[in-house]
């Protein structure tokens, strides 16, 4: 299978430039199904409104077969994508089996979309995984602290047995009092080493080297062989260099 995670440059994450998102489901992901919906209202206020006039008459005109280009933000790929008006809800479909396929997608990624007023383009991102590093962390203090109060319990446990047991023999209170001497070394050892595991396990790894991609220039020069009025290349060169049908 084919992946693009070697090229991923993850875009600018701000909130203001994609204003809108989705936790994706798992019929969103899936392969057999190829199609992803978005609820009807965010999506024609932030995406439709802002097509221009030609998109705009294709998705009225026929609202189950308008094709438009989608841009893959973090990996510069362009793909073909159709878009359905359902009334209450619009869908992505017909490329998106090829997104799900090379993103690897999966349940509960989040994805975020813009529309490009330059290149008439639906931009989209998915910016990576959040870390549960933090939630690991708490629950092993948590354990932690588990670990002290039982060690203080059984302390307290094994001092109050022993002033009720005064009356046992001196040898049964020489070995009670050898046992506790362990526990109390054994917990001290324990201490001293759980800070070094935990730095361990939740030491911060070294990010992936980010590159500069030259994002603009890629843009400008794609616009000036494609769809300016005297681009470089005709229709024909633009479906064959995308291998669009």
């Amino acid at each position: 299978m084919e992946t693009w995670t070697s090229d991923l440059n993850y875009a600018p994450q701000e909130a203001e430039l994609w204003p809108v998102s989705k936790e994706l489901t798992d019929s969103d992901t899936s392969t057999r199904r190829g199609r992803v919906q978005f609820p009807g209202r965010p999506f024609r206020q932030h995406i439709v409104d802002h097509m221009d006039h030609h998109n705009k008459r294709s998705l009225d005109q026929d609202p189950n077969q308008t094709r438009i280009g989608a841009v893959d933000d973090d990996t510069s790929h362009v793909y073909e994508v159709k878009l359905t008006n359902e009334g209450s809800t619009f869908s992505l479909g017909a490329g998106w089996n090829h997104i799900i396929r090379r993103r690897e997608l999966r349940a509960k990624m989040l994805i975020k979309l813009r529309w490009g007023l330059l290149d008439h383009c639906l931009h989209f991102t998915i910016p990576p995984p959040q870390s549960h590093e933090g939630e690991d962390e708490k629950r092993i203090i948590e354990e932690n602290q588990n670990v002290e109060s039982s060690k203080k319990r059984k302390t307290s446990d094994s001092n109050s047995s022993s002033s009720s047991s005064s009356s046992c023999s001196s040898e049964d209170d020489s070995i009670a009092a050898l046992i506790q001497q362990d526990q109390d070394k054994f917990y001290e050892i324990m201490n001293l080493v759980r800070p070094k595991i935990v730095e361990q396990v939740f030491q911060v790894r070294n990010k992936k080297q980010c590159l500069h991609c030259d994002r603009e220039g890629s843009h400008y020069q794609l616009m000036k062989d494609y769809f300016n009025e005297n681009c470089t290349y005709p229709p024909e060169y633009f479906h064959r260099r995308f291998r669009m049908r």
